[in-house]
This record gives structure tokens, C-alpha cells and sequence, in this order.
């Protein structure tokens, strides 16, 4: 059964000229380039031949010239590849959970099920819990399981600096101080991740649960201070899907929020 071309769609009969190779951008410019010379030697007052170091030179830029152009065509490949390798590497944290750059804090309820499955923290200070219960945004039928307490959703930092005392403080949305944590000991460089408890400094449970809580890091080495710009603070969230970048693949972590793959310093299974 064949297939006939509509009326709109244009029809190219020409087979020789659907076979003829396109010319590339550093071909074109090439050719222009040397047709300009003939058209100077043409031109010439034979009295005054053009200089064969003018000649040289001209000949010497259009290799230059089409040597950038292959460089850059070369690059655009190269790109291309690398672009096409972040895209299959984004697809894989679809649906995790990753810590990226940022100081929020939610808590979330937890309950004692031991069937409930809970994100652990993979290099926590020490010292503390470091578990978290997964809760998803779908409602799957079945019965919420009775809640025991709250922890927070896990955060952290990375440590550019080693340091001998970390002092973390968290704050509620007026940015009043709601529980201070302090480790002493060594601390390496590295991403470290910690699990909230959500209580206070007097171990009572915060009024606001539903609240959103923000912490800060305070690093010292021998009674020293280490500058802010070797903590960077890592907040958590969960890669709902990918979205189109300029020039790279950006993960989708929320409503209006999307990161490039260098801003994932840990992901949770």
C-alpha cells in the first residue's frame, strides 16, 4: 500500500541533490577566504605582484581559521557526549532523597513499626540517632501507623577544614534559638548528616511541628574559628524528576526549585 504526499508537504525529486553532502560553517568561510585571494591576485597591478609573505600570511590564517572551526566542532561532539552521560546519571536519583545546599529543617511524625522503612544517615556525628522514617505524599489506603514522635528530615554540612568542635544551632521561623548541639572531638573533612529529635534544650517536644526550622554550623579548631566558607550547609529533599537545563540535565527537588547534578553532595536509598 504506498503513500501519497499531501498537497502541504514539500517533495524534493532532486535524488543527486539529497545526496550531496552539506557544506559545514569552516568549509564556507574557507572557500570565501580563498576566493577573496584570487580575486586580489586577479586584480594586482602587475607592476607591484603581491608580496609572497602577504600570500604566506593570508594562507597561514585561513589553516588557523579552519583549524578553530574543526577545534570547535570537535568540542560540540565532546559536549554533546557529556551532556547525554549527566542525563543518564540524573535519571538514577529520581524518586531519592539527596542533601543539597540550604539550611531548612521539617519535621516529620515517626512511629515505632519496625516494617516502616527509615533513611539512615550515612556518616552521622557522633552520638546521635540517625534514622528517619520515609513518608510518601500519596495516600496509599492504608491506616497511618500510630506516631510515637517526630524527627526532623536529615541535614548536614560539609567540612572543608578539620576542626576539634562543632557547634550546630537551630532556630525556629522567628530565628530564636531552639536547641543547641555541640560535639567535641576530631572532625575530618567530609559530609556529615544528623537526624533532629525535635525537641529543645530542655528535651520538650517543639509546639510547632509543622513548623519550618533553619540551623546554622560553628566550627572551631584549637580555639580558632574556621570561616564560613569552609561549611557549606546541606538541607534535604527528594528528586521528584529532570528537568531541561542550559547545556546540562537540572533535577527537579520541588515546586519552582531545580539543581544541576554538582550541587547533590549525598543521596539516601
Amino acid at each position: 500500500m504506498g503513500i501519497n504526499a499531501t498537497t502541504n508537504d514539500p517533495v524534493n525529486n532532486d535524488i543527486d541533490a539529497q545526496k550531496k553532502p552539506q557544506k559545514s560553517q569552516s568549509d564556507d568561510m574557507r572557500d570565501t577566504f580563498l576566493q577573496m585571494i584570487v580575486t586580489q591576485m586577479q586584480n594586482q597591478d602587475p607592476t607591484k605582484p603581491m608580496d609572497n609573505t602577504d600570500l604566506t600570511s593570508q594562507l597561514a590564517q585561513i589553516a588557523t581559521l579552519e583549524s578553530m572551526n574543526n577545534l570547535n566542532d570537535s568540542v560540540s561532539v565532546i559536549s554533546k557526549q557529556i551532556n547525554s552521560g549527566q542525563s543518564m546519571a540524573a535519571v538514577e536519583y529520581v524518586g531519592r532523597g539527596v542533601l543539597i545546599p540550604g539550611s531548612d529543617i521539617a519535621l516529620v511524625p515517626v512511629s515505632d513499626d519496625k516494617n516502616n522503612t527509615r533513611v539512615k544517615a550515612d556518616n552521622p556525628l557522633p552520638g546521635t540517632d540517625q534514622s528517619i522514617q520515609q513518608y510518601s505524599d500519596s495516600d496509599d489506603g492504608h491506616d497511618e501507623p500510630e506516631k510515637s514522635g517526630f524527627e526532623s528530615t536529615p541535614f548536614g554540612f560539609f567540612l572543608s577544614k578539620p576542626a576539634d568542635k562543632i557547634e550546630i544551632t537551630i532556630r525556629d521561623k522567628n530565628k530564636g534559638i531552639v536547641r543547641t548541639i555541640t560535639v567535641e572531638g576530631e572532625t575530618k573533612v567530609d559530609i556529615y548528616d544528623k537526624i533532629w529529635d525535635g525537641r529543645n534544650d530542655n528535651g520538650e517536644l517543639v509546639a510547632d511541628t509543622k513548623g519550618k526550622y533553619t540551623f546554622e554550623v560553628k566550627a572551631t579548631m584549637k580555639g580558632e574559628e574556621i570561616p564560613q566558607t569552609n561549611i557549606f550547609r546541606l538541607k534535604y529533599a527528594t528528586v521528584h524528576g529532570i528537568t531541561p537545563g542550559a547545556g546540562a540535565p537540572l533535577l527537579d527537588v520541588g515546586i519552582g526549585n531545580s539543581v544541576p547534578l554538582s550541587d547533590i553532595y549525598k543521596a539516601y536509598l
